[in-house]
């Protein structure tokens, strides 16, 4: 269920966090090096958030870092690109989707359920590709919404697994290309 991975991931980040502030307190030489660690997890816990808060977080955090630096502290930068760079490395699921009666799935599409995908018309597309289900005959794929995918601009997004695809800009179009490409 998608829903429980990311919670288990939100519970996962809160307590790194937690852990993080607690070594900012303890630790004399190493404070800012574990400040640039607990600013980069608080940046990645709140980026799927709504623009406002997200560029006020960003802000915060970028004035944390400078005057921490200024101050004399430039582990904090070390810290943060430390929790920046693991951002690139994912883990991706192994095996094929599963559907809901336990059979396989030819593939899993993601829809962005982002306030820009949504008013983009990524809720029409998603309606439109949960139609086109119904007239497939043989081992529909499986269809589910998630939390931004992090490319607001390039809204509607759509991610396709287990190929790693992403469709930018979706339409009507796009879906029959997502429908009929067979193993990637």
């Amino acid at each position: 269920m998608p829903w429980a991975r990311d919670r288990r991931r939100v519970l996962t980040v809160v307590r790194a966090m937690g852990l993080g502030f607690l070594l900012v307190l303890a630790t004399g030489p190493w404070t800012g090096f574990f400040t640039g660690v607990l600013a980069g997890l608080a940046g990645r816990r709140w980026w799927n958030g709504q623009d406002v808060r997200q560029n006020l977080l960003g802000a915060g955090w970028a004035l944390t870092v400078g005057v921490d630096a200024y101050l004399g502290h430039p582990g904090i930068l070390l810290g943060l690109g430390a929790v920046l760079a693991s951002a690139f490395f994912r883990v991706r699921r192994q095996g094929p989707p599963q559907r809901m009666d336990g059979q396989a799935a030819p593939f899993h599409l993601f829809f962005c359920r982002g306030a820009r995908c949504r008013w983009a018309g990524g809720e029409w597309i998603e309606h439109l590709a949960s139609q086109r289900l119904h007239t497939l005959t043989d081992k529909p794929p499986r269809l589910s919404g998630t939390r931004c995918l992090g490319l607001c601009e390039a809204g509607p997004v759509v991610w396709r697994e287990p190929e790693g695809r992403l469709y930018s800009h979706v339409g009507e179009k796009d879906l029959d290309e997502m429908f009929a490409l067979k193993g990637g």
